[in-house]
């Protein structure tokens, strides 16, 4: 009969130990989740940067490509064009070159090729604010979520606070899932049970019994 009731009290000690262990391997994982999140957000956003800024990079060349037309269209010969005025015809097709050519004789040498830069312009300050609002997401995104968790941890402990205040004695943590009216879930017990925990550690509750808890006296 003795050893009957050493094995039922040792299992009994598992259990409890088991139970205490149980609230901070849940407060892990739920920070392990928050670190995978925030970094899945920060991947998300280096990849958006890094696009704009290849595509930044490739639309950099364009104003030295118009700097170089400029300078073929001068030494082309624009001084004869300008002492033999007439008119722009269209040119009939021939080869690249002899196109080049005849429009750098026609044309004043800024007028065709100002609208390169101007759309280098455009998309490096549109690849700008792609960067900045990544950035600026990158930056939100993790501040909000944790105060979200931060509101509702601090709307359940007040909340079992005042109900411990109310009870006539003391209560587990499913019992208190009830009275606040939760669902009856492990994960929500859990979630009030972890609450408990932490609560006690502020002094805000005591112990009143092994997964017992009351209000703090005093």
């Amino acid at each position: 009969m003795a050893a009957t009731f050493d094995t039922h009290d040792g299992i009994e000690t598992t259990i409890s130990l088991l139970q205490d262990e149980l609230p901070r391997l849940q407060e892990q994982q739920q920070t392990l989740e928050k670190q995978l999140a925030a970094v899945t957000e920060r991947e998300t956003a280096v990849r958006e940067a890094l696009r704009s800024l290849q595509t930044l990079a490739s639309a950099a060349p364009v104003p030295e490509v118009a700097a170089d037309l400029r300078k073929a269209a001068a030494a082309a010969g624009v001084t004869a064009a300008a002492e033999q005025p007439r008119e722009v015809a269209v040119p009939a097709p021939r080869q690249a070159e002899e196109q080049t050519t005849e429009a750098a004789e026609e044309a004043p040498a800024d007028a065709k090729p100002a609208a390169a830069p101007t759309k280098a312009r455009r998309s490096a300050g549109r690849a700008r604010k792609k960067v900045a609002k990544a950035a600026q997401a990158t930056k939100k995104a993790p501040a909000a979520k944790a105060a979200k968790v931060a509101k509702r941890t601090r709307g359940l402990s007040e909340s079992i606070v005042t109900c411990l205040g109310e009870a006539d004695g003391p209560l587990r943590a499913g019992e208190v899932n009830q009275a606040l009216g939760r669902e009856n879930t492990s994960g929500s017990v859990n979630s009030v049970r972890t609450a408990l925990e932490r609560l006690a550690a502020a002094s805000r509750v005591q112990r009143a019994g092994r997964g017992l808890y009351q209000i703090a006296k005093g």
